[in-house]
This record gives C-alpha cells, sequence and structure tokens, in this order.
C-alpha cells in the first residue's frame, strides 16, 4: 500500500478541529520504524500529507495532496517547539509574506500559510520535481561555459522580479537554485527559500534584519552581510557572481577551515581569477569581478544590468596564449628591472621598446634582427647580452602570441605590457635630491599599483614578485611591506603575512586602521600558525576595541584554547595585565586538557598569582580529597597531586610564588 492511496476509512476525525490525523496503528503494511507521525494528516481540511521529502534542523518537507482540488503541492512543516520560539515564528512569516509578493516564473510560488493546532507552522507551495544545482555541481563538476550563462540569465530575471517587489533574497547559494522542466524547457530554474529574505520597506528595528547580525551562507556571503552591516538588493548580486564563478570553476572563488576565515576573505581576499581553470570567453572575467567587487556601489546597480552583460557574452571569442603572455609580462619585468639603472639604459631600453613593438606584429623575423643587433654592439655585452638576449627571446614568443589575450579578456590587467615603453631612471645628482626623492616616491607608487592590480586579477605569485621591485629603490618602503602582507595571507602563508605586517606597521603605525589588516589579523587567529604574532599586532595597534575583545577570547571558556592563550600572552605582552582574569582563563585551560603534564602547568601557573580564587577548583583534586594513596593507582590525577599539594600551601600562605604572575 502506498501512503497516496491510503483508505480513507483509516483516518479519524479531530472534533475540535479540521485537522485529520490517520490512525496508522491498525495497518502493519508500512514497517513501524518507517511511519512518521505526520503522514496521513489532513492539514485545514484540505492538504493531505503523503510522503516526506526532506528534512532539516527545523522541520520536514512533504508531498500533499489538495484533497479538493486534486491537486499535489510541497508543504514545509516546522516543529512545534520551534513554532513557538518567536523567532522561527517571524521567520517563516517572512517567507510566507515575501514568497507571496513575487509572481515570476523564476521565483518559487507559495499559496497558503497556517498554524496546525498542536503548534507546527506550514507553508504551501508549489511542488518541484528536478535537482538543485548543488547536486548538479557535486555530480559534474563544473558546467559548460554556455549552460551556466543561461543559468545565471534566468536566475537574474528572478531576481530582477523579486527585487522590484521590495525582496531581497539574502541567502542565494546553489542549494536554493533548483533545476525543473517547464513545458518543453529543461533545466528552467527555480529560486527557493526566502526564509531570511528582507522586505525593503521594513524598518531596521526589526530582530531579524537589525545590523550587527550576520545571515547567509558563508561562501556565498556579500562582504556588507560578512560585517553585519545593512545589505540592499546589490548583496544578491554579489552572490549570483559567486555562484556564476562556481559554476564555471567547479569550486568556489573562496574556500578555508572555517567560517570565519571565509568571511574575513571575502571581505580582503583579491577577487579570484577565472584564468587559472582554463580558457573562458573574453570579457567574462570582467563580469564576475563586476558582481564580486568588496565595494557596493562598484557592482551591478540592479539585476537587470547584470543580465545585459551577461546575454552580451560572445562565447566564440576566445582568447588565445593567455598563460604564455602573462609569463612574458612577468619576465620583461625582470628585464627591466636589471638594466634601468645603468648609465646606457636610456638607449638601450629606447631600441628594445622599438624592435621588441615591431616583433609583437612581425613575429620571429624581427626577432632576428635583435639578435643581429646584439652581435653588432659587441661593447654593450659585458653590460646587457643576458637581459637582451632573453628579451630576444620574449620578442619571438610575444610575436607568436595572438592579440586577444589575457588583457582583452579581463583576466589580467595591464600592468606591465611589452609593447610599453620602459619607464627610465634618470642618474642622481648633487643638484636633484628632492627630485630623484619624488621620482623614487612616483616609482614605487607606480609598481604598487601594479601590484593591487595583480591582486585584485588573483595573480598573487605576480604581485609578490612585482612588490619585490620596490626593495633596491626603497628597503624600508611600509606601504610595500604592508602589501607584501597582504600577498602573502591571500596565499596563505601566514607566518610570513605577519612578519611583513609588524616590519610595516613599525615604520608607519598608522596602517594599523586598514580594514583588511584587521579582518586578517582576526582571520589569522583561527589557525595555529601565525596565530601569537597576529594576535601581539592586533593588541599592539588595533585601538580600545582589539583590547577588548582579546580580552574576551582570553577570560572565556568558549575560546579555543590556542586562541585564548595567545590573546592572554598578547595582553601580557603589551602591559594590559589589567584585562585578564586570571581564574577564568587559567581555568578554562586546566578544564581543556586532562593529560598530566598540561594541568601541572596550568597548576604552576595557577600558583604564581598568588589567587586565593583557585583554592575550591584545587582542593577538588588534592590528594586527600581523592583518597589518599590507597587509591593513588585507580585515581587518573594522581599525577598531579604533588602539584596541587604544593599549589595550595603556597596560596594558603598569602604568599605569591616569587616568579610572581605567569608570563
Amino acid at each position: 500500500m502506498t501512503l497516496d492511496k491510503r483508505p480513507t476509512e483509516l483516518l479519524e476525525i479531530s472534533p475540535e478541529d479540521d485537522t485529520h490525523y490517520a490512525d496508522i496503528s491498525t495497518t502493519n503494511t508500512i514497517p513501524a520504524p518507517a511511519l512518521d507521525p505526520f503522514l496521513g494528516i489532513l492539514i485545514d481540511g484540505r492538504y493531505l500529507l503523503l510522503e516526506r521529502l526532506g528534512e532539516g534542523g527545523m522541520g520536514c518537507v512533504y508531498r500533499a495532496n489538495h484533497v479538493l482540488m486534486d491537486k499535489h503541492v510541497a508543504i514545509k512543516l516546522i516543529h512545534s517547539e520551534l513554532a513557538h520560539m518567536e523567532e522561527v515564528a517571524k521567520r517563516f512569516e517572512r517567507e510566507a509574506r515575501s514568497s507571496s509578493r513575487l509572481t515570476s516564473p523564476h521565483c518559487i510560488s507559495v499559496t497558503d500559510f497556517g498554524r496546525m493546532p498542536r503548534g507546527e507552522l506550514y507553508l504551501v507551495m508549489e511542488l518541484l520535481e528536478g535537482e538543485e544545482l548543488s547536486k548538479r555541481l557535486q555530480r559534474l563538476g563544473r558546467l559548460p561555459v554556455a549552460e551556466a550563462l543561461r543559468l545565471t540569465a534566468q536566475i537574474l530575471k528572478g531576481l530582477a522580479h523579486a527585487h522590484q517587489q521590495g525582496v531581497i533574497h539574502r541567502d542565494l547559494k546553489p542549494e536554493n537554485i533548483f533545476l525543473i522542466t517547464h513545458g518543453d524547457e529543461k533545466d528552467f530554474v527555480k529560486i527557493l527559500d526566502f526564509g531570511i529574505a528582507k522586505l525593503a520597506s521594513e524598518s531596521g528595528g526589526d530582530n531579524l534584519t537589525r545590523s550587527g547580525m550576520v545571515f547567509g551562507t558563508p561562501r556565498y556571503l556579500s562582504p556588507e552581510q560578512a560585517l553585519g552591516d545593512t545589505v540592499d538588493h546589490r548583496a544578491d548580486l554579489y552572490a549570483v557572481g559567486v555562484i556564476l564563478y562556481e559554476m564555471l570553476t567547479g569550486t568556489a572563488p573562496y574556500e578555508a577551515d572555517t567560517a570565519m576565515e571565509i568571511m574575513s576573505m571575502h571581505l580582503s581576499a583579491p577577487l579570484p581569477s577565472l584564468s587559472r581553470h582554463g580558457k573562458f570567453p573574453v570579457g567574462l572575467q570582467q563580469v564576475v569581478h563586476r558582481a564580486m567587487r568588496k565595494q557596493v556601489d562598484e557592482r551591478y546597480v540592479d539585476a537587470a544590468a547584470f543580465l545585459h552583460d551577461i546575454e552580451h557574452i560572445d562565447l566564440a571569442a576566445m582568447p588565445e596564449s593567455s598563460h604564455l603572455l602573462k609569463r612574458v609580462r612577468t619576465a620583461v619585468v625582470a628585464v627591466h628591472h636589471n638594466v634601468r639603472h645603468h648609465p646606457k639604459t636610456r638607449r638601450l631600453q629606447t631600441r628594445l621598446h622599438r624592435l621588441t613593438n615591431t616583433a609583437r606584429h612581425a613575429g620571429q623575423r624581427h626577432g632576428r634582427r635583435l639578435w643581429q643587433w646584439i652581435m653588432s654592439t659587441r661593447r654593450n655585452q659585458i653590460i646587457t647580452g643576458s637581459a637582451l638576449l632573453l628579451s630576444l627571446l620574449l620578442c619571438v614568443m610575444v610575436g607568436r602570441c595572438a592579440a586577444t589575450d589575457d588583457a582583452t579578456n579581463g583576466d589580467v590587467p595591464e600592468v606591465f605590457s611589452a609593447t610599453a615603453p620602459l619607464p627610465v631612471t634618470p642618474a642622481p645628482t648633487a643638484s636633484s635630491k628632492v627630485d630623484d626623492a619624488n621620482e623614487k616616491a612616483k616609482e614605487i607608487r607606480a609598481i604598487l599599483s601594479k601590484a593591487e592590480g595583480e591582486l585584485n586579477a588573483g595573480q598573487i605569485d605576480e604581485a609578490i614578485a612585482t612588490i619585490k621591485q620596490v626593495q633596491p629603490i626603497d628597503p624600508k618602503s611600509a606601504p610595500a611591506k604592508f602589501l607584501l602582507g597582504h600577498a602573502h595571507f591571500a596565499n596563505a602563508d601566514h607566518s610570513v603575512a605577519m612578519f611583513n605586517y609588524e616590519e610595516a606597521l613599525k615604520i608607519d603605525p598608522s596602517l594599523a586602521e586598514d580594514a583588511t589588516l584587521r579582518a586578517n589579523l582576526q582571520a589569522a587567529l583561527e589557525r595555529s600558525e601565525g596565530r601569537d604574532k597576529a594576535a601581539l599586532l592586533y593588541a599592539k595597534y588595533g585601538g580600545a576595541k582589539a583590547l577588548e575583545s582579546l580580552a574576551t577570547l582570553c577570560n572565556s571558556a568558549l575560546t579555543h584554547g590556542g586562541i585564548r592563550r595567545a590573546a592572554r600572552q598578547a595582553l601580557i605582552a603589551t602591559e594590559q595585565q589589567a584585562r585578564i582574569d586570571w581564574i577564568a582563563t587559567l581555568t578554562a585551560d586546566f578544564h581543556e586538557n586532562k593529560e598530566c603534564k598540561h594541568r601541572k602547568q596550568v597548576i604552576a601557573e595557577m600558583r604564581k598569582t598568588g589567587l586565593e580564587g583557585f583554592i575550591p577548583l584545587l582542593q577538588e583534586y588534592a590528594p586527600k580529597a581523592l583518597g589518599g594513596k590507597r587509591t593513588a593507582r585507580r585515581n587518573p590525577h594522581a599525577c598531579i597531586g604533588k602539584d596541587v599539594k604544593e599549589a595550595l600551601e603556597a596560596l594558603r600562605s598569602g604568599a605569591p610564588d616569587s616568579e610572581g604572575a605567569p608570563e
């Protein structure tokens, strides 16, 4: 017997309401463990629950039949114990209200909402049969470009309608994109779950939308959501950019071990590059980048503008030789760095530029001209032979590259081009020290600007190489060291990043105001590598708020032990011991690990404080309290008995350890 053919005589009518409960105990057709207490219920005299389709932490989704219309629908049911919670009820009501406004075929249709007599909340919506986008990505890894763009266009059409109705989704992700067959059209997009949607007309005082609260899924969270700031419809467009990136590459743009790290990457990590995953149509990278700009005002103004660019991507316009040209640019930068300060640089660079520019269009023929020139100017060979030989190879390679490269694709900004004149640094003279300093500063700014462009394009290794060009110009450049810290952090080299941050902050403490630095320091606390240095820098340069945060981490038993100890040491190093609750922090350390070696160390630190507040805790582990020597073998804490006894004696005497408080 199937559930949708259950005999009507098995239903008992509850006299106090219109909800019918099936007397499922009278049938042995279905094994007891498979039964669901809600199956067979008739809700509000109309909806007969037939099959459970899915289950989550808040409730279940069922296939149901509208018995009066003989139409199958889906019903989301929230458990009664949760439905009585005000926050949950408001969120559920929000989904009903926001979804009821939407009539786009790309948004799921909600038709009814109510509460059952036992307290369960239910939401009635159209029944969909198909596949979540997340399941397809798990199955296929990545999608063809044409398919990814077609799905993105449909998502944007649904969002354009929702935004026009004042509804902001706020939790777009592949799990909420459902693909169905709609008439003759396969893979028709339906946007699901407006459960944490925000109605733009609502006041900001609503607990569900108030500033400071973080809503959404970390992988697809816009920077403003990660900060808990007020959001508008452009947060949804950011999420679409992330989803598009994942469809094209098979991976999310930002991946990390913890939610905090992922949110930090949304705030500060460079925009990801598509080029590392293969070739894509010209202009597609710019579209993804514009959608994922960290500054809200730099994104698409609305879904329609985003959709326009998606629909005008030329699938046939594919870049060529992108990776080759990238390597060429990096090598040319190195050549420029090695020869730029030589007295003959100006004349050599002029000829090199002219021949390089020609070789770009003509290839090997002009590469041979350069070789002949090198051989004919023997007096320059000692100075520039190796550099220009490399340039010969570069010219030949560049000449073979198609004109359509990464720059036109948008994968790589034109931070340096083989066709551009190489900048010339004039030899310093005694009468031009000021001008020379200005020129150096200008050159450094240009280099760092290029590096920032490379970072924004996801070219981390190239950015690091570019930043290092500042070293011979000004070894103590704080902006260069600071940007190098950002680059190494983006490359997950946290220890190196912290070293560069520290060097930069020593030179220019005002850099501590940088929002990216603060986000990176907070994220670094989550990882063991570089954690201690991150906490120390946060304490030294983060100001009063940073010290308050570190004190909270230090004194909380809920904090990870490594983070708690790093915060404590940072407060000690910055002479902020007054913020430390020694009893709270060391008690948390003591309970964190039961190993004898660990607890001996903590007891020693307790003893150093001289605080009597540790006595009640230590008494619980005193040898006498644990049964003395007779039970020592059975006592798992016997190994710390001597330490406990000595600590108790010292604390009771009122004389702190001679070494003073822990350091």
